[in-house]
């Protein structure tokens, strides 16, 4: 059975033994007993409507309050942890003005003009062609892997290695 969640949720499923394994992405540190393997490393985006002035990041940076929305997941989620660890470094502020359930819909949103969303840049992926990219190359990207805890089942191992498969070929 598979079940989709944000990845908070997946780590309480695999605490309470509810999943056997998780895809999500990785936190830094991880709960005792619990094992990770990275399959792919994630840079983070911004995500502005096609047509919007914004050429780069660094122009909001440079501005003294940022006046555009805001569109994220969730805070608990490891994109929106790096992208605000990486606004700290910066000396910049700035929040979430919109939280939504899934990257399609931080997409969405921007590309329908609502602000300015925040995304990583998932290899051989095509965005909608509403929206453009602005790079955040000085932001920590997010590593998505697969965790469980304990030994891994012979299922569980032939996911992985099907996962790994797949990750090396879209890296390629």
């Amino acid at each position: 059975t598979l079940f989709d969640g944000h990845q908070p949720e997946t780590m309480t499923w695999l605490e309470k033994q509810e999943i056997d394994l998780a895809v999500t992405l990785l936190e830094t540190k991880m709960p005792a007993g619990t094992h990770a393997v990275p399959l792919l490393q994630l840079p983070l985006v911004l995500l502005v409507e096609k047509n919007h002035p914004l050429k780069s990041a660094a122009e909001l940076w440079k501005q003294d309050q940022i006046e555009e929305t805001l569109i994220t997941l969730p805070p608990g989620e490891a994109i929106v942890k790096n992208f605000q660890a990486g606004l700290s470094r910066l000396g910049v502020d700035w929040f979430s003005g919109i939280k939504v359930s899934s990257l399609d819909l931080v997409e969405t949103y921007a590309a329908n003009g609502f602000g300015i969303g925040l995304s990583v840049a998932v290899p051989k992926a095509k965005l909608c062609p509403e929206v453009r990219a602005l790079p955040l190359p000085d932001f920590p990207p997010v590593a998505l892997g697969v965790v469980w805890r304990g030994k891994i089942t012979p299922l569980g191992q032939a996911v992985l290695d099907e996962l790994k498969l797949k990750a090396q070929r879209l890296a390629a």
